[in-house]
């Protein structure tokens, strides 16, 4: 790893920690280039504020850049509690109607990080489960900004504008797409964890539900492999599962994580993102459910790549902002992305590389199928 991932990490692990450890000054690093990364990996408010809290480090940064920095955390709080304010109504709503949702990830997971405000927002996430879907639908889009024909659904959710804020109405937590016999066995912990358990977060108003610790545990990590295999994360998804972790220390049950991992075949996966959370981020071993040092040099391949490609991939899928005008040429190219991208991982993850390139491939031919019979 160069210097400048070196001081990130360095800088990040003292905000995630409250750690006083000596930021070195630019000498051998550009700080224009640890904000960029952290703008990439969308850590700028936790970065920013770790940097501005060490004097040496605030002292050495460029003109202008402690205003900017300011700006920005001022601007991520009142996003903060806009989502908060927001999650607060829709799910009032909900209730109202006899529906009772359950948070996933996002504004849940901002409450165990040191400061939540500082964890950069991207949607509200609410499970209402394939009887009460809709019923949610039905209630929340004549309260939504939505038009009704700008509604991105999926077999998994629906998602639906309420102003700047998107939220995700989900049929289901996720969809295991390897195959039948695993999405029936993940379905089966999901609905268990969903119903059962569930934890209740006050949000002020209203006390909001999240799922069981138990569940979160592992969901928290299928959500962030599933992004990883299909396109890249950013290191904010591993610093939400590391701060969970963290706040959950002795409260999760190992036997019923150990299952889970077991009859879905994930436990190396989650053994190689844990060297990540540990030695990189900074969980202390003891604290990550099957901590495994063989798993290092592996861990570091990834934590490259995910350095390398940004969040959800932005950084090196910057190609697609030229793409051809053409269906079948953007389909192709789109094709071409996801070969390569998988030929990368191939030497890390095998087996689950070629079950994701298989999904890939007969997902995109079904689209393209389907797109081309709707204009027969």
């Amino acid at each position: 790893m160069d210097r400048t991932g070196e001081v990130f990490l360095q800088v990040l692990r003292n905000g995630l920690w409250k750690k006083e450890e000596t930021i070195p000054d630019a000498g051998d690093f550009r700080w224009e280039d640890i904000f960029r990364m952290a703008k990439a990996q969308s850590l700028t408010g936790i970065i920013g504020q770790a940097v501005l809290q060490c004097p040496e480090a605030a002292a050495s940064l460029p003109d202008g850049y402690r205003e900017k920095i300011r700006t920005f955390i001022i601007k991520n709080c009142a996003v903060h509690n806009t989502f908060n304010r927001c999650l607060v109504h829709v799910v009032s709503c909900l209730r109202s109607a006899g529906v009772e949702p359950v948070l996933l990830k996002g504004q849940g997971l901002a409450r165990n990080w040191p400061c939540p405000e500082l964890r950069q927002c991207g949607d509200i996430d609410l499970w209402v489960g394939e009887k009460n879907y809709d019923k949610a639908m039905n209630v929340l889009l004549p309260l939504s900004s939505s038009d009704g024909n700008d509604i991105e659904e999926s077999p998994k959710h629906a998602s639906l504008s309420f102003g700047m804020v998107t939220v995700e109405i989900h049929r289901f937590s996720g969809i295991c797409t390897s195959s039948r016999k695993l999405d029936a066995i993940y379905r089966k912990y999901s609905e268990d964890g969903l119903s059962n358990g569930t934890v209740p977060l006050d949000f002020g108003d209203i006390n909001v539900v999240t799922p069981s610790d138990n569940f979160n545990a592992f969901y928290i990590f299928s959500h962030l492999w599933h992004h990883f295999m299909a396109g890249g994360i950013g290191l904010r998804q591993i610093c939400d599962w590391a701060m969970f972790l963290h706040s959950r220390k002795g409260m999760i049950d190992t036997g019923y994580l150990g299952k889970v991992l077991g009859e879905l075949d994930m436990k190396e996966e989650w053994q190689v993102f844990g060297c990540i959370a540990s030695d990189w981020l900074g969980l202390p071993s003891d604290e990550f459910p099957f901590y495994n040092p063989g798993c290092r040099a592996k861990a570091e391949k990834v934590l490259a790549r995910i350095l390398k490609e940004g969040n959800f991939g932005h950084e090196r899928a910057c190609f697609r902002k030229q793409r051809s005008q053409v269906y079948l040429f953007r389909k192709a190219g789109s094709f071409i992305y996801h070969i390569s991208r998988c030929a990368g991982l191939f030497p890390m993850f095998p087996a689950q590389t070629t079950k994701e390139l298989i999904n890939i491939t007969a997902t995109g031919f079904k689209t393209v199928w389907k797109d081309f019979s709707r204009n027969i």
